[in-house]
């Protein structure tokens, strides 16, 4: 893993002023884009989203086919794992994936042709089939060059506060789905379309990729809270800028912008920041050990570590490599190659610290 921007290019879609989209856990192009016409689909009848007890698909007004919880749901939970529907190469021109997409749908059995066509496409009076893929599409990872839909997965309308979270899991070839922050029976299960910054400019990208205003919690707010809500969002993108430097800065200084950026999170996020709170555990736990402290750095990771299995379980490649950083943090490759002026034992843990005090340690306070 390595420094990721809390900020994400997506690609989604609109059915009567909202539907989903598709962007990976860390940020991807928008764009459908270009491997060889070859392979272009990848077929699985079989997904636990068809029988889940947790939610229910319903028609709403202003909204379209949308998931609604049928219970209430902790954070942890895995909301669906499906296969995709088909697989097409990412940024490829739009009329040669027409014509990928046309041949592709021919081999498909009817009800998967059925089921893609269904799938709200925001670009249909010029390309019918082939703007499917770029209305919907979630690429399979972040460093692919492939992207998919999904019958269920797809289904999805963003919030700038989302309840849910979704990664593609390369070794399984399955999108998961995990809900992020407690829900309420009835409450709609919404991922985010990864757009960044003040409201104004959340609703100009959304509008322009998908073609809805977005009227989620975030961007309803009454003026002073929506004041109050854009300060953080510009608070947020400028440490993470920091952060992102940081191994050209003050290690001190970028421990202290972590502390900071977790807590506006928190604000902004009701408490549930989701894959973000992972991010920056990471980003601490790279200051930590580049400088050799070893205390400090297991803990980070470790708390970087129960974040994405919140967000995505604990069976992924990139979820499973942060465990081992856990067991052994001095394993990673930046291990004191910074310097070793932070030096520590992974024991050296200061003991009967309340929980103000301990965090003062961590983050190097006092």
């Amino acid at each position: 893993m390595s420094h990721t921007n809390l900020n994400g290019d997506s690609v989604g879609h609109d059915e009567a002023g909202q539907r989903n989209t598709a962007l990976a856990l860390g940020h991807s192009s928008s764009q459908v884009s270009g491997s060889p016409p070859a392979s272009v689909s990848e077929i699985n009848s079989n997904s636990s989203a068809s029988l889940s007890p947790l939610y229910s698909i319903e028609t709403l007004p202003n909204k379209g086919r949308c998931l609604i919880a049928s219970q209430d749901i902790s954070p942890g939970a895995l909301l669906i794992r499906e296969k995709p529907l088909l697989m097409a190469p990412r940024d490829l021109a739009p009329a040669a994936l027409e014509t990928m997409i046309q041949l592709t749908l021919k081999t498909l059995p009817k009800h998967q042709q059925r089921q893609y066509l269904s799938l709200q496409n925001n670009f249909a009076g010029n390309y019918p089939f082939g703007g499917i893929i770029p209305t919907n599409a979630y690429p399979c990872g972040q460093e692919s060059g492939k992207c998919a839909v999904y019958p269920t997965i797809c289904l999805f309308n963003h919030s700038c506060r989302p309840n849910c979270q979704h990664a593609w899991n390369d070794e399984e070839g399955v999108e998961t789905v995990y809900v992020i922050r407690p829900v309420r029976k009835g409450e709609e299960l919404c991922v985010s379309y990864e757009v960044s910054g003040p409201s104004m400019d959340r609703k100009a990208m959304l509008e322009e990729a998908f073609a809805f205003k977005c009227a989620c919690e975030a961007c309803s707010l009454e003026a002073e809270e929506q004041a109050a809500s854009d300060a953080r969002h510009l608070a947020i993108q400028r440490l993470d800028e920091r952060i992102s430097r940081l191994h050209s800065r003050p290690p001190l200084g970028v421990l202290w912008d972590c502390r900071l950026l977790l807590q506006i999170l928190r604000a902004e996020y009701k408490g549930y920041p989701g894959t973000f709170a992972a991010r920056v555990y990471w980003d601490a736990f790279q200051v930590t050990i580049a400088h050799g402290d070893l205390a400090r750095a297991r803990i980070f990771v470790e708390r970087s570590y129960k974040e994405a299995v919140i967000c995505e379980g604990d069976n992924t490649p990139e979820v499973k490599s942060v465990k081992v950083l856990v067991k052994d943090p001095a394993s990673d490759d930046s291990f004191e190659k910074s310097s070793k002026d932070w030096s520590t034992d992974v024991d050296m843990v200061p003991r009967g610290l309340d929980d103000d005090e301990f965090e003062k340690w961590l983050f190097r306070l006092q």
